[in-house]
């Protein structure tokens, strides 16, 4: 009786460690994707879009539980304009930009959906974690604790390619 107590209070234990360590990294990712914003800003388009695409990542099960989830909360918390309507500094789908490193190196990226990524061409996923960290930022916003906006040298609703 007294070791199925312990195995049993141990395992309580452990599931509340993880609990508590789960929640703390929500918490830190909110923080890094959010910043002091609530919510992200996005166009009708992309939203629509990017919601598709996650259902289709889900379905052929090319994407982890945990970014399902944190994309899920970005999706929920996305501040939804018409593409008319979307700021020309925003990043958004298929926007290209220029990031700077501590260093003042300069680093150009483009914003694309899982199936155009190519790493080595500078064509970042959405739902990597860079990805999930530029959608909805402005120039001058930081990324990363050493990435920050430095350009945005195209961006498809400020030049009127609502098809991309």
């Amino acid at each position: 009786m007294k070791n199925l107590c312990r195995k049993y209070l141990n395992m309580l234990r452990r599931s509340f460690r993880k609990w508590k360590w789960r929640r703390r990294h929500i918490k830190q990712f909110r923080s890094v994707i959010f910043g002091k914003k609530k919510r992200i800003l996005m166009s009708e388009n992309d939203h629509l879009r990017l919601a598709k695409a996650l259902a289709q990542q889900k379905k052929k099960r090319r994407i982890k539980s945990a970014i399902l989830a944190k994309f899920r909360l970005i999706l929920k918390r996305a501040d939804i304009h018409a593409f008319r309507q979307v700021p020309h500094d925003v990043i958004t789908m298929n926007s290209e930009i220029d990031l700077l490193t501590r260093k003042g190196k300069i680093v150009n990226l483009k914003l694309v959906y899982p199936d155009e990524a190519i790493k080595a061409q500078g064509r970042v996923s959405i739902f990597s974690w860079t990805g999930m960290c530029l959608i909805g930022k402005k120039e001058g916003d930081r990324v990363r604790h050493n990435l920050y906006v430095h350009k945005i040298i195209y961006q498809p609703e400020s030049n009127n390619d609502f098809h991309l």
